[in-house]
């Protein structure tokens, strides 16, 4: 009986690792097409962050805390941007982001931020 019931379980097991491997390779070309995708996206980001260097702050409230830098949220930064007025806007209960008007950075006295300052 403990042969029989070995040899059922032998058999699920085997079926279940052979049907886990014929679906890793769609996994595979899953991750393959979101790299290329990750690239581009690396790259749209790069070159936003390079236009807005210095003139946005993450403002974090807590030392070992830490930002993820995304393209959605460097987009929102450029888009929330106003002419006279400088922008705040809340991450996370840990993590503010400042950003100074346009008038602000067009100014010859402005000094570029640094892009992370922790608060304590």
């Amino acid at each position: 009986m403990k042969f029989i019931l070995f040899i059922f379980f032998a058999q699920c097991l085997s079926i279940s690792v052979f049907g886990q491997k014929s679906a890793t390779p769609q996994r595979i070309l899953r991750l393959e097409n979101n790299q290329t995708n990750s690239v581009n996206e690396k790259q749209h980001r790069k070159a936003i962050q390079e236009e807005l260097q210095g003139t946005f702050q993450f403002q974090i409230d807590q030392e070992s805390y830490s930002a993820v830098i995304t393209t959605e949220l460097l987009e929102r930064i450029k888009g929330e941007r106003l002419q006279s007025e400088d922008v705040y806007f809340e991450i996370d209960e840990f993590i503010n982001v400042f950003i100074p008007s346009y008038q602000k950075i067009n100014a010859t006295s402005f000094i570029p931020l640094a892009t992370i300052l922790y608060i304590h």
